[in-house]
């Protein structure tokens, strides 16, 4: 056999195995897209609603409270320390009012001034209060401070 008829075999093989080469590189590629796919979606199912962006933040439950004046501030569930909340978001508060129970992604981090300052950046309602105000017997004292610097909760509360 003369070297060009079989050099044409060689060439189709090659060309065929470059060919499968690449489709297993796509369909490798395309299965990992699936993959995180189906991850992000079951994040979504099983995780706090809205939250799943939030990952480098801390997510706490606890009670929103409203100063007359409008500042936001966040009372963590079994805590006795009122938070002042800085948002960049002018409407993240304003479905809500005194009391109600919510979720929030916030700094990990508490400024010491007084009051304490942190950062909100996602918060959802998870219950609308009844005007009940049990869970202020845990900071009476902060408020009574708080009270002295101008800052008072009681225009905000459900009728």
């Amino acid at each position: 056999m003369s070297r060009k008829k079989l050099a044409v075999p060689w060439i189709l093989f090659g060309i065929t195995a470059i060919a499968c080469i690449v489709l297993v590189i796509f369909i490798a590629v395309q299965g990992k897209e699936t993959g995180k796919q189906a991850s992000s979606q079951n994040a979504e199912e099983n995780s706090s609603p809205n939250f799943q962006d939030y990952s480098d933040y801390h997510i706490v439950k606890g009670y929103y409270m409203r100063t007359d004046g409008g500042i936001p501030f966040f009372l963590e569930e079994d805590s006795d320390r009122l938070v002042k909340l800085l948002t960049e978001d002018e409407l993240m508060f304003s479905e809500l009012m005194n009391g109600d129970v919510i979720m929030l992604a916030m700094d990990e981090v508490i400024l010491t001034s007084f009051p304490g300052r942190t950062g909100a950046y996602k918060c959802i309602c998870i219950e609308k209060s009844t005007g009940d105000r049990k869970f202020l017997s845990e900071c009476q004292e902060e408020l009574e401070e708080l009270a002295e610097y101008g800052y008072t909760f009681e225009d905000c509360w459900r009728r």
